[in-house]
């Protein structure tokens, strides 16, 4: 078991090698190139768009591999049929808010480029079929699908962007955009979704069924991404488009850095899911043992981190930025090593059949967020929200510690 887990971690390995490389050096190259004020407008047309893509991809990444684990493995595509319909009719429905908002930037003044940030990735959401590949232990195409789009990413941001022009920009946008886009069509075909669209009347009452068996998780979601995603946008209501760039870059990189951490987790989350069925105590064990490789993996990132905190600093911004100096990075950090419990603790609760337990979690984090970072994000810019950010995350550690206590004092009573 433990050997195919470190396998599937190395196939995405590869994959999150590029998704790492991608805001780390494109980043500072776009911000070197465009601009921080440029940079934040595509930042917070990016992080719009991920707020449509999300929506579209409900909570399939998370409901699709449980309710795969609950089935015999013959229905399958059952379920992938299911799932994929209903992520194309939320498409549907998104289409006129989409619209509705891409002349809205458009008339504010956002550069024409920004409005393609809106529209492919709840697009590329829809053939998203990652998710099924991961269930299904295809993890080498799923880096194969990755490597290939990040490629692509790469190629356009550092061959085309190459100064404040609308060239670059339309290059920069179609660099952030079309890595996701690629993986999750090539993901789709792989599948052979394409051949099933048609069967739509067939399963018009399941998709509502698996609409509303993943609706709390989605909920509990759309509220994580009030404080999370929303950050971009907040920070450029409250304090500008250069804030909101600065704010943006930083979140890119530590979040590719806590993807990274949290490959062991992506890679055992499906066997995580069959084995709370089937073998209670093997699933502690594996549980465990991913708990210690991220603790470690945050921690010695953290610590050469903070080393090099100084030279990192100036290689994202360089001469772009100074109102906050290292203040932003370091509560990035603070946010980087706490951050990833919260989605080792949503696993837990969406194999074990809480999900509930997740949308009071997220409204707590929410609400202290938007608490801390309002006034702060007025009086002290960026690095005001993501105080706020790395603070909130207090809150899952409690949680976290509650109910490992929890499961102690079940083991305890069941000797």
């Amino acid at each position: 078991m433990i050997n195919n887990i470190i396998i599937n971690t190395f196939a995405l390995s590869l994959q999150y090698g590029l998704a790492f490389i991608i805001p780390m050096f494109l980043t500072p190259h776009f911000i070197k190139c465009l601009g921080l004020s440029n940079y934040g407008f595509l930042s917070i047309s990016f992080t719009i768009g991920s707020y449509f893509s999300f929506i579209v991809q409900y909570s399939f990444q998370l409901t699709g591999p449980q309710r795969i684990a609950q089935v015999p493995e013959s229905e399958n595509g059952i379920v992938m049929e299911r799932i994929t319909c209903a992520k194309f009719i939320l498409l549907a429905a998104l289409s006129p808010i989409i619209l509705l908002v891409s002349i809205l930037i458009w008339r504010h003044d956002f550069p024409p480029a920004c409005i393609a940030l809106l529209c492919v990735p709840p697009i590329a959401s829809a053939f998203h079929s990652i998710w099924y590949l991961q269930a299904v232990n295809r993890f080498t195409l799923i880096a194969i699908f990755s490597i290939i789009g990040s490629s692509a990413s790469l190629l356009l941001g550092f061959t085309l962007v190459d100064g404040d022009s609308t060239v670059s920009l339309l290059a920069a946008s179609a660099s952030l955009s079309i890595g996701i886009a690629l993986a999750s069509i090539l993901s789709f075909l792989a599948t052979k979704s394409y051949a099933i669209l048609h069967q739509f009347i067939r399963h018009r009452n399941t998709v509502i069924k698996e609409l509303q068996f993943g609706l709390p998780l989605f909920l509990s979601q759309i509220v994580s991404l009030s404080y999370s995603a929303s950050g971009t946008i907040i920070v450029g209501s409250l304090a500008g488009i250069r804030e909101a760039g600065a704010f943006n870059a930083v979140e890119r990189v530590f979040g590719a850095l806590l993807g990274g951490c949290l490959l062991i987790h992506t890679a055992a989350y499906p066997k995580l899911a069959k084995l709370y069925i089937s073998d209670s105590f093997r699933y502690k064990k594996l549980i465990r043992h991913i708990a210690i490789l991220y603790l470690s993996a945050t921690m010695v990132i953290s610590v050469s981190a903070l080393l090099f905190m100084d030279k990192i600093n100036n290689f994202i911004f360089g001469n772009e930025y100074h109102s906050s100096g290292n203040g932003l990075f370091a509560w990035g950090l603070i946010w980087f090593l706490f951050g990833g419990w919260g989605t080792i603790l949503t696993g837990y609760y969406t194999v074990s059949g809480n999900v509930r337990k997740i949308l009071p979690l997220t409204i707590k984090i929410l609400v202290l967020t938007f608490i801390i970072g309002i006034p702060f994000t007025i009086y002290f810019g960026a690095i005001g929200w993501m105080a706020s950010f790395a603070i909130s995350q207090s809150v899952v550690i409690a949680e976290s510690i509650r109910e490992l206590l929890r499961i102690g004092k079940m083991r305890i009573s069941s000797h």
